[in-house]
């Protein structure tokens, strides 16, 4: 069964209304959001563990979008950058600047997909083991990898 309710179903309504807010200058727009924002954290992991500190739960994205197709937890995987869209969405809105280093703490462990040989992978395998098989690896396929150098880009 896939999920029926994960990260990248609140961040599209952070984002929504955080432009609203700045297309309108409403003042009642920040308040507004805050309610999805407290849902949106509760997918956040916050480890000492860089592939878990800031980084949205994702599950069997290797499945869809990797080589291995282990239905695991993929920590990262580049969509939790939209989460840290979201922080830097709603500190603009807002002016709420503690926002920011959250933002920023999301998109740089999104980064570490990134190799230092220049290739990359779309998702950590993170479990030891993922139904009878070795997980701790990056998965060989690398897709849609740009997605995070983009919100990269546009966050640090």
């Amino acid at each position: 069964m896939e999920c029926v309710f994960e990260q990248t179903i609140v961040t599209p309504a952070v984002a929504f209304i955080c432009d609203m807010g700045m297309l309108t200058n409403d003042p009642t727009i920040p308040e507004k959001v805050q309610a999805h924002l407290k849902v949106l954290e509760r997918f956040d992991g916050m480890q000492p563990d860089y592939r878990l500190n800031g980084i949205a739960i994702r599950h069997w994205d290797d499945y869809w979008f990797g080589k291995s197709m282990l239905r695991g937890d993929t920590l990262p995987h580049y969509w939790a950058c939209l989460t840290a869209r979201s922080w830097q969405d709603y500190a603009e809105l807002s002016g709420d600047k503690s926002f920011l280093p959250r933002a920023q703490n999301a998109i740089r462990n999104c980064l570490c997909t990134f190799h230092e040989d220049n290739t990359a992978s779309c998702a950590y395998m993170y479990p030891f083991s993922i139904d009878g098989a070795r997980g701790e690896f990056y998965d060989e396929w690398a897709n849609d990898q740009d997605f995070a150098l983009y919100f990269a880009l546009q966050i640090l």
